[in-house]
């Protein structure tokens, strides 16, 4: 939310999904349990950690300045830097990455 309030700042505009300016804009987590806890307004949190900005993102999806949207671990390019893979998957990712 501050960067994209920092990007308006600068005159640089901020496409959307939907193509239209000023949407939107997607933010892609491979947690779903993240993506549920900020789009759905009756789910609690029981972990502590999770409460620090977890306030400022559902209100950015309340407000629909941010949509949060599940990203698959087949298609998540950050995998082979957050997670150890096998070595298929691993070389699938570098593939992608590198054309």
């Amino acid at each position: 939310v501050a960067l994209r309030h920092k990007l308006r700042s600068f005159g640089i505009p901020i496409v959307g999904p939907d193509g239209k300016i000023d949407g939107p804009a997607v933010v892609h987590c491979d947690n779903a349990g993240v993506v549920a806890n900020t789009s759905t307004p009756e789910s609690a949190l029981t972990k502590k950690h999770l409460a620090v900005n977890y306030h400022s993102v559902r209100e950015g999806a309340a407000a629909g300045i941010l949509v949060m949207s599940k990203e698959d671990t087949a298609t998540n390019l950050a995998d082979p830097f957050t997670k150890v893979l096998d070595a298929g998957k691993r070389t699938a990712h570098f593939k992608c990455m590198l054309g």
